[in-house]
């Protein structure tokens, strides 16, 4: 993070440069800044290793942004993004250097990345970082081409940072007459100096034409922004089923209660397709009624012992709304009612022999239905309930099991509240190839885990929340490659959409329609060997995960998950989950901040 009265910018409008105190370039490097300028060409950022045969450039040349590395006198290598960059507008810049791939991202275009000849970062061990030009005893070194580009440089250099640290102009070596340094928030304009007219070498911050793009100073120490953690809220009356497959409410009731008819109205609200709302039956359910939701579609079915009826309602009931249904059992007909609709069917028999036992939601795994098709508990909001006008106490059931209480507005997606993951595919997943992953997600954590599959060994992908930008690592065997996401902060509390691809020789992430992506290093190895469940959210501690470089479990909604290889596509269903630990499967909490 840059100090107070620490020099952010730096405006040249002659010849001369900044020196700063040297800073060894790890195996992973990142260097950002901003600049405007309205020369075609210029050199905005070199450096010069310490026995003086490596260097590394950034430079404007006709209007074209570069970034070349290589051996002095030597072979060297560039990444190029090609536009016109010296408009006088500010423009972004990151340059990502790892050990085998060098990347330049500017303003909102597609990376570009170039791979590295064995050995071309670590040699790089900088005496001196220099901005804007070159002294003449380090210029007469370099090539030619980034000779003529040394004294030609003229606008404003700021907001310099290396590894997420802000570097401060201010503590560097300045020469040359043609160079001045401003703190933050200095407010100076000059024009027209040395001939140069459309120059304005200290623009005021609040009159740029282009504001620097708030993600050059996210990945400063301290700068970075989440939206405020908000508690879900939470309806005073009302029951949320669904959390696992046997969730359930049992009642009792007076079986002769409902012998000559059944009168069932319930209030509900979910998102889901399919799920139990009621079941009552005798112990060899040869008489029962059920009542469930069957694609969307409430279904009744009755048997009064003479044969199975049936009625399926004509609306459609998960669309995430509160519905009130009547549905009802006579002796002569099955019928689902709401508002002024009414579908029915004809049944057989004389009355309704059933145990006193009510199942409300779902069913426990000690209970068989033989005759009942009942797949799986409710994955919804159950608010009231009452039979033959008699209701049923939701507060005093006679037994619950894992059910918990609803959101007070909901939305589509599996809730995580921070302190778990769920397990899918625990039969292992094979990555192989080619892979891809899409998912959506809303949080306010700048650090999570989204989701990892990992071998014992090192095969691996992984995808998670790193300083708020999604980060997509992938090793196949040979060593872990990684593509992120650069933009606005991803923890801002919205909905977000991500795309992660895995190929033979490449890999790509798109986040919110904005794609990244970044050459396979090691093109000798390119599958990822796993047959290994897929941890969502988090992971146990005692289980190995190659690809994932943060541990905290994430806290928020993930939907629409989703592994595709070829024609064939694994929908990561929640509800069907191996294992769930803090996760609700079925309801996440809506707030003005999300969109459906």
């Amino acid at each position: 993070m840059w100090g107070p009265g620490a020099v952010r910018s730096v405006s040249l409008f002659g010849p001369g440069f900044v020196e700063l105190a040297p800073r060894s370039f790890t195996q992973d490097t990142d260097i950002l800044m901003t600049f405007s300028s309205r020369n075609q060409s210029g050199l905005l950022l070199s450096a010069l290793s310490h026995d003086k045969q490596h260097f590394m450039s950034v430079q404007l040349m006709s209007g074209t942004l570069e970034a070349e590395l290589g051996k002095v006198g030597g072979a060297t290598q560039r990444a190029i993004v090609v536009g016109e960059f010296s408009d006088g507008r500010h423009h972004s810049v990151i340059l990502s250097l790892s050990r085998k791939v060098l990347s330049i991202h500017v303003d909102e275009l597609p990376v570009k990345s170039i791979l590295l000849s064995p050995g071309a970062v670590s040699s790089l061990s900088p005496s001196s970082l220099f901005i804007g030009g070159l002294p003449s005893g380090v210029e007469s070194r370099l090539p030619t081409r980034i000779r003529s580009l040394s004294r030609s440089f003229r606008g404003c250099i700021q907001n310099l940072a290396l590894n997420g640290v802000g570097r401060s102009i201010g503590s560097g070596v300045v020469r040359g007459g043609g160079v001045r340094q401003l703190p933050t928030g200095g407010a100076s304009r000059r024009s027209g100096v040395n001939g140069d007219q459309d120059l304005d070498p200290t623009p005021d911050p609040a009159h740029l034409p282009v504001a620097p793009p708030t993600y050059l100073s996210a990945l400063t120490p301290g700068a970075l922004t989440c939206a405020a953690e908000v508690e879900p809220s939470y309806l005073s009356s009302g029951v949320q089923f669904g959390s696992t497959k046997h969730s359930h409410m049992t009642f009792s009731i007076n079986p002769s209660t409902v012998k000559k008819s059944l009168s069932i109205r319930m209030s509900f609200r979910t998102w889901a397709a399919d799920g139990l709302l009621l079941l009552m039956s005798s112990k060899n359910q040869m008489d029962f009624a059920v009542l469930r939701l069957v694609g969307g579609h409430m279904v009744l079915s009755a048997d009064l012992g003479k044969g199975l009826a049936s009625v399926t309602s004509s609306s459609l009931f998960n669309d995430g709304n509160w519905h009130t249904v009547t549905a009802e059992v006579s002796r002569r007909s099955v019928s689902v009612s709401v508002g002024r609709a009414t579908d029915s069917a004809p049944i057989k028999g004389n009355q309704l022999d059933v145990e006193s036992r009510v199942y409300v939601g779902g069913l426990p795994h000690t209970h068989t239905a033989r005759r009942i098709n009942v797949s799986s508990s409710f994955p919804g909001c159950i608010r009231s309930v009452t039979l033959n006008n008699a209701a049923l106490d939701l507060n005093k059931p006679e037994t619950q099991h894992h059910i918990t209480s609803c959101f007070s507005s909901d939305q589509k997606g599996a809730h995580f509240n921070g302190t778990g993951f769920a397990v899918l595919v625990h039969n292992g997943y094979k990555v192989g190839s080619d892979l891809t992953v899409s998912l959506e997600f809303t949080t306010s954590q700048s650090d999570a885990v989204l989701l990892g599959i990992s071998s014992a060994k090192v095969d691996a992908i992984g995808l998670e929340l790193v300083s708020g930008q999604v980060v997509f690592h992938v090793n196949n065997g040979a060593g872990r490659v990684s593509v992120r996401s650069l933009g606005s902060f991803l923890c801002d509390g919205r909905w977000h959409s991500v795309t992660a691809k895995k190929t033979k020789h490449a890999m790509s992430l798109t986040v919110d329609h904005r794609l990244y992506n970044t050459p396979n290093p090691y093109p000798q190895s390119t599958s990822a060997e796993t047959n290994n469940p897929v941890y969502v959210g988090g992971h146990p501690a005692d289980v190995k995960q190659n690809c994932l470089t943060v541990a905290a479990p994430f806290r928020g909604c993930l939907r629409n998950i989703q592994l595709a290889k070829s024609h064939q596509s694994h929908f990561l269903d929640f509800s069907s989950a191996h294992l769930l630990r803090g996760v609700l499967p079925s309801s996440c909490p809506a707030s003005n901040r999300q969109t459906q």
